[in-house]
C-alpha cells in the first residue's frame, strides 16, 4: 500500500481509481481481515491502483493498493491470500 502523499503526484486516469469505503472496513482492510472487494459496476479495464477515501469522520484519502487484475463474477476467486483482486 502506498503513501497518501503519492497521490497529488502520482494519480494516472488512465491506470488508478478512487473508491469510497466505510470506515470499519477501511481498518479491517488494513489489517488484512478484508481482502476482497465487492463493488455492483465493473471499472474499465488496465486499472492497476486503487485509492482509498475512507469516508466520514476520517474524510480522506488513506492509502493506495496495487492490483494485479480486477475479475468479475461469478469467475473463481483463487484463495493464495494475497489482496490483489478487484471483485
Amino acid at each position: 500500500m502506498g503513501k497518501v502523499e503519492e497521490f497529488y503526484e502520482d494519480f494516472n486516469m488512465e491506470n488508478d481509481i478512487i473508491i469510497t469505503i466505510k470506515k470499519d472496513h477501511s481498518e479491517n482492510i488494513l489489517k488484512g481481515k478484508k481482502t476482497y472487494e465487492f463493488r455492483k459496476y465493473i471499472p474499465k479495464t488496465g486499472i492497476k491502483r486503487i485509492w482509498v477515501y475512507t469516508g466520514m469522520p476520517v474524510g480522506k484519502i488513506e492509502y493506495m493498493i496495487e492490483i494485479d487484475k480486477i475479475i468479475k463474477y461469478p469467475e473463481k476467486i483463487e484463495e493464495d491470500g494475497i489482496r490483489k483482486y478487484w471483485v
